[in-house]
């Protein structure tokens, strides 16, 4: 099973290409029926990965259940972030067992997971799928050959040897023949198109080139927005821009930027006045949990007591700050008497 999915997933390199160096390192685990020694198994294996000497790229060729079980386990053992990549190669599904729409639902965001699964149709009437169509076209060429040669007997049954040597078909036109009897030509919606892509495309083209709504609002030195008669953004720059503006050059996708007011009218009912946040800031925080914005470009002060809708985590870039005073002049000793005490103090002279 290992050698024909490592086959199947490979390519054979031309001699005298130029490619890296790559090491792969596999390791087994017993096969537990019972779902405690399952995981009690699957927790030892991947608990003694030298994840530091081998890399974070892991190929899984596992079943359903145990996949499950193993996805749980990696994710407890912190070994399933952004930074690590995921393949997991299902070996008991076909068409009838191959819905993993649920699994799917059940992945934390940040975790680049991917599956490669067979749902192959080996119903004796299937209508669709790989398998039936090669075997209706395998069924066709089958028949157009007979045909084929069936007309090239017969022709041949009516002349001498000598003569059809002379008049035979050549191969193009026995090749135009097949394709006359297969009736190749005709294109069924139900074929589509086929792509090829890598196994991890977000990792290889980030987000394709995306235009992704961002949300913020005028706020200097970290968002400076500058508008024209009509209310429309002309120009966009700040400190968090910055980081912006970085970040989708690395993960290659263009902004779109969106005021708090333009969605106010969607997002009244949620949006309230209060103490420490602008109405703006809580129109950000809105718009990002309905989905309105993909991003939202503010500034938020770090509290001990953060307010709902924000979730510190991983800084993506943290930017210090300090405040200039005055230098202090040296105090008289009439003053150093009185520092110890506070203004209601009655002085007495």
């Amino acid at each position: 099973m290992v050698s024909r999915v490592v086959q199947s997933l490979t390519l054979q390199v031309a001699e005298g290409t130029a490619t890296s160096p790559v090491s792969v390192s596999v390791y087994k685990m017993k096969h537990e029926i019972n779902e405690y020694l399952r995981r009690k198994e699957i927790t030892r294996v991947l608990s003694k990965l030298p994840v530091k000497y081998i890399g974070e790229n892991f190929m899984a060729i596992v079943t359903t259940e145990v996949m499950t079980t193993m996805s749980e386990i990696a994710r407890d053992l912190l070994m399933s972030h952004t930074l690590a990549q995921w393949l997991y190669v299902i070996s008991d599904t076909d068409m009838e067992r191959g819905n993993i729409s649920s699994l799917i639902n059940a992945l934390y965001e940040g975790e680049n997971v991917a599956f490669v699964y067979n749902i192959t149709d080996k119903s004796p009437d299937c209508k669709n799928g790989l398998m039936c169509y090669c075997q209706e076209m395998m069924s066709a060429f089958i028949s157009a050959l007979d045909a084929a040669v069936q007309e090239e007997f017969d022709v041949a049954a009516q002349v001498s040897d000598e003569e059809w040597e002379v008049i035979r078909p050549s191969k193009i036109q026995r090749r135009s023949m097949l394709l006359k009897h297969m009736q190749v030509g005709y294109w069924r919606p139900i074929d589509a198109i086929r792509f090829n892509d890598v196994l991890f495309p977000h990792v290889e083209h980030g987000f394709r080139g995306k235009d992704l709504p961002v949300i913020t609002y005028h706020n200097p030195p970290w968002t400076i927005l500058q508008t024209n008669e009509s209310g429309a953004i002309v120009s966009y720059k700040g400190l968090i821009f910055d980081i912006v503006n970085q970040l989708a050059k690395n993960k290659n996708f263009t902004i779109k930027v969106l005021l708090p007011n333009k969605l106010r009218r969607f997002l009244s009912n949620d949006s309230s006045e209060d103490m420490s946040h602008s109405r703006d800031s809580m129109l950000t925080l809105a718009a990002i949990s309905k989905g309105q914005a993909a991003i939202g470009v503010a500034a938020f002060t770090v509290l001990s007591e953060p307010p709902p809708g924000i979730n510190y985590t991983t800084a993506v870039s943290s930017q210090q700050y300090c405040f200039m005073i005055a230098r202090p002049r040296e105090l008289s000793r009439a003053l150093l008497f009185l520092l110890p005490f506070t203004t209601d103090v009655c002085m007495i002279y």
